[in-house]
């Protein structure tokens, strides 16, 4: 019966991970505070999210599109950075949706990163890039070994 309940529960967070129905119900700002405190009780890795601009909803591909690629980095974060703090802000302006996600962690080399990324074919990096240029958006990375990183994206908001 536990183990049941347990795979329920994985179950549950996936579906949640994947899409979650507060997404569609509340927005993307109440979502992605969810989501960060839930990350930051399951990492122990302290977050600051800070949140500003207008409040407005944007279509729904635009708003599950930031929650994956800001939910992915989180998890960069966690498997790589060796980070004890992310800064993430979160802002809608006139013309753009941004996403800053900011880590005090080991750091690394963004070329060598996205060249293996690319001879491997793995869904990492390359594959954010990938999902926010398809919406006509931008994303840079900045980072070097041992300065922590910081990954801004910027996704057009539709009038």
């Amino acid at each position: 019966k536990e183990a049941v309940t347990n795979t329920f529960q994985k179950v549950r967070e996936f579906i949640f991970d994947l899409r979650p129905m507060m997404l569609d119900d509340l927005g993307l700002s109440p979502t992605l505070k969810k989501s960060i405190e839930d990350f930051e009780q399951k990492s122990g890795i302290a977050c600051n999210l800070t949140i500003s601009g207008k409040d407005i909803r944007l279509p729904p591909h635009a708003e599950v599109t930031i929650f994956r690629v800001t939910q992915h980095l989180l998890k960069n974060v966690r498997d790589h950075a060796q980070a004890t703090h992310v800064q993430i802000n979160f802002s809608i302006s006139d013309d753009n949706a941004t996403v800053i996600v900011e880590d005090d962690g080991s750091g690394f080399d963004v070329a060598e990163v996205l060249t293996a990324a690319r001879q491997r074919k793995t869904i990492g990096l390359s594959t954010m890039r990938e999902q926010v240029e398809l919406l006509g958006g931008e994303i840079s990375i900045d980072s070097a070994v041992g300065k922590g990183s910081r990954v801004e994206f910027r996704i057009p908001v539709e009038p």
